[in-house]
């Protein structure tokens, strides 16, 4: 009895710790997944899940703002803003930025099904591409994940994966040593957020504030900066690989037939990167295909968007005014 007794003691001191800090995670909810929220705006120094906080923000206030035009797409389409996209198109609702972190064609399908099946009227749309979407879709990163009430998968596992992203040794010698100091230090790079942002809690329209800001202070000492972020180009023509599978296909004609049942005003932005690689021809012929070469702007490759490193942020995400410029490309070339 008395080995027992040992042995069970031991397993409570070896346990201990785990316990405490799992205790910890539950009350303090770091990473903002367990708990609801009225503002995501809380706990900026972390880095939160996109597609969660998107999906949470979505499903409180859809109800109270009848939202009916909707923007889906990865972080680029964070840059194509309700309230520059607002004046392209006819409602008298709230517009929403249904975001997600490398968002892949499953989310955005995931997403739109999501609201079809709440009998929500999709008026307007904005299918924002980049060279991300036909990529493999990988649903085990914690701040990549889907919200398991969109893309139907575990929600133990989604909760199983934050926890183990709490317990990770490198995220607690990170988040402890600034909690306790108020203090960035160099070491906490990739797991400290140290730029302040926000999103507006209604339509989701993201403000890079810190960004901005040092742009606004000084521009060249931010890009002289940031001279790893933005890779050298050849200045020749060159495309992505081809990702598109029949799966992809077998989504985008979902897409399309939700929009054509709510008769949808839409539009698919192939939006510009910075190293000027241009969209898989193959790719785009898929694109074109399911929805009408006049419904798909392609602004890859080399071109006046991608020409110049003061239309980016970094290699991936290109400034507001840029966003404008291709909506008043796509939109007038249309005619509406």
């Amino acid at each position: 009895m008395d080995k027992r007794a040992t042995l069970l003691k031991r397993i409570i001191l070896f346990s201990l710790p785990f316990m405490i800090l799992t205790g910890v995670y539950i009350l303090t909810d770091p990473f903002m997944v367990i708990y609801k929220y009225d503002d995501f705006n809380r706990k900026q120094y972390i880095h939160k899940n996109r597609d969660f906080v998107s999906t949470e923000m979505f499903k409180k206030n859809s109800e109270k703002y009848a939202y009916d035009s909707f923007i889906f797409g990865s972080s680029t389409s964070l840059f194509i803003p309700p309230s520059i996209w607002s004046d392209y198109i006819q409602t008298e609702n709230k517009v929403f930025s249904f975001d997600a972190s490398s968002e892949r064609l499953a989310g955005l399908w995931s997403k739109v099904k999501y609201i079809d099946e709440r009998n929500i009227r999709i008026k307007n749309a904005l299918l924002v591409f980049d060279f991300r979407t036909f990529k493999e879709f990988d649903n085990t990163d914690p701040t990549s994940m889907k919200h398991f009430e969109v893309y139907h998968s575990s929600r133990l596992n989604f909760h199983y994966r934050y926890l183990l992203q709490f317990l990770n040794f490198e995220f607690l010698t990170a988040i402890i040593p600034y909690k306790l100091l108020n203090r960035y230090l160099p070491y906490m790079e990739g797991v400290i957020v140290v730029m302040p942002e926000y999103y507006d809690p209604i339509t989701n329209e993201f403000h890079n504030t810190g960004v901005d800001q040092l742009l606004k202070t000084d521009s060249v000492k931010y890009y002289e900066d940031r001279t790893d972020r933005f890779p050298a180009r050849s200045g020749e023509y060159f495309e992505e690989i081809r990702m598109s599978t029949s799966e992809h296909m077998q989504m985008l004609s979902e897409i399309k037939a939700i929009l054509d049942k709510n008769n949808t005003n839409y539009k698919v932005l192939i939006c510009p990167s910075y190293n000027q690689v241009a969209y898989n021809r193959e790719d785009l012929k898929l694109t074109e295909t399911v929805f009408g070469e006049e419904k798909v702007f392609n602004f890859t490759g080399i071109n006046r968007f991608t020409s110049e490193k003061s239309n980016f942020y970094d290699a991936t995400h290109f400034k507001k005014y840029v966003g404008k410029q291709l909506l008043d490309s796509a939109y007038n070339a249309s005619g509406q």
